[in-house]
């Protein structure tokens, strides 16, 4: 490995932290307290001004200086001790769903941002002849894995949540608009925007194939399609999420296989650069 490939592979690292802060959105039983603090622990580092994310954000001007203030902001709302986000409780941390939108809003654009970013120091080092086999594939896998597992998590929020709640809200008021339906409304909007950010930004032949049921649910609940006979608002719901959570099945294995053999690699090159350092020090 050589150093501009770990250069690049410090953005991929950083990513992944931010793509698994996604499991906290959903609503599983169990997040150890080891794991939320390791991942808190990689945005702390990447914050501090000699890592690369910091070198990047000060060579970049204003949007260099946005994205840092989105992950800083980040890690003060979900890793940092006084998170509002995350609180822990023993050996286990519990997030505060109440929030979920708000933590969607910080990982979208600096997923975005830093894929962007990778890909562009990727495209450098094929121009220069340092580009490396398997860094631009682990790259690619990991945005598809990213990308299947947020349209999942924001496919059941959607559906699960946030529409499940408008029409609880509506039942309560005989069906009329209330202040309390359309903050429903507001937050489902807000959701489908999010989707729609995701979306544009998609260019895999099998997550593009995966939308279009997504696409007519968001229909259905905005009124602009019916339910099909024989079906139910339930049943295409959870097709669209079937469909996220297949690809999900599928792709996470073939990223692992790939990481390990990257992470690997990445590892022995720190192991050697250190050696060198201590023995340049005796």
């Amino acid at each position: 490995m050589n150093q501009k490939t770990h250069f690049t592979l410090s953005f991929y690292h950083l990513n992944l932290a931010i793509r698994d802060t996604l499991e906290y959105i959903q609503n599983r039983p169990n997040y150890p307290v080891g794991v939320w603090k390791a991942k808190g622990n990689t945005l702390a580092l990447a914050l501090k001004d000699n890592s690369p994310f910091a070198g990047f954000c000060s060579h970049n001007g204003e949007i260099g200086e946005k994205i840092k203030e989105q992950l800083k902001d980040m890690y003060d709302t979900v890793y940092s001790e006084e998170a509002t986000f995350i609180s822990v409780e023993g050996e286990a941390v519990v997030p505060d769903h109440a929030q979920n939108l708000k933590v969607l809003d910080f990982i979208l654009p600096l997923r975005q941002s830093l894929t962007n970013i990778s890909r562009a120091y990727i495209e450098d080092q094929r121009h220069d002849g340092s580009l490396e086999d398997g860094v631009e594939d682990i790259i690619n896998t990991d945005d598809k894995f990213y990308r299947a597992v947020c349209n999942m998590v924001l496919a059941d929020i959607l559906f699960n949540v946030h529409f499940a709640e408008f029409n609880k809200v509506m039942r309560e008021n005989n069906g009329k608009e209330s202040p309390a339906s359309n903050f429903c409304a507001n937050d489902i909007k807000k959701v489908i925007g999010m989707y729609n950010f995701v979306k544009q930004n998609t260019n895999d032949e099998e997550l593009k194939a995966a939308e279009p049921q997504m696409d007519f649910c968001i229909k259905l609940i905005c009124g602009e399609e019916k339910v099909p006979e024989g079906s139910t608002f339930k049943d295409e719901f959870n097709k669209a999420f079937k469909g996220w959570y297949d690809i999900v099945a599928r792709v996470e294995p073939v990223w692992r296989e790939k990481h390990q053999v990257i992470w690997g690699q990445l590892v022995e090159y720190e192991r050697g650069v250190r050696e060198k350092l201590n023995a340049e020090t005796k």
